[in-house]
């Protein structure tokens, strides 16, 4: 085999930034013209958050539904590593009642009882628990 000795470098030939054509970095027409542009609700109309709050509220139901969605979201609520500890939990009338299948953390718990009623009731955003019991 002959190789051959070609001692000039090898050139690319590369194109200039300014040869490139400018794209503009944000596309000012729409992409999806379906889509309208949010307006401003007509007087006399609510949300639908809003009228399902009211609803709950006027079928006296939002207590039941904060308390069914605080067992619905508990490992959300508490953390991966205490929910995989817990066994039962219900609320009736304000007072949470928790099986724990941890002794140790059981004890934990028991020590920091005001503090976990703080942390539920603020992330419910409303006093949802008044009392917790460890079963």
């Amino acid at each position: 085999m002959t190789e051959s000795t070609n001692s000039e470098p090898l050139k690319l030939t590369v194109p200039l930034i300014s040869n490139l054509p400018s794209l503009p970095l944000f596309q000012t027409t729409p992409i999806m013209p379906l889509i309208q542009e949010h307006k401003a609700r007509k007087p006399g109309t609510t949300t639908l958050k809003a009228a399902i709050d009211e609803m709950l509220r006027a079928y006296q139901l939002k207590n039941k539904y904060s308390e069914t969605y605080l067992v619905a979201f508990w490992e959300k609520l508490v953390g991966k590593s205490i929910a995989s500890r817990t066994g039962r939990l219900y609320v009736s009338e304000g007072t949470l009642y928790v099986q724990i299948l941890s002794a140790p953390l059981r004890q934990e718990l028991v020590l920091a009882k005001t503090k976990l009623i703080e942390l539920l009731n603020r992330e419910m955003g409303e006093e949802v628990v008044r009392d917790v019991i460890f079963i």
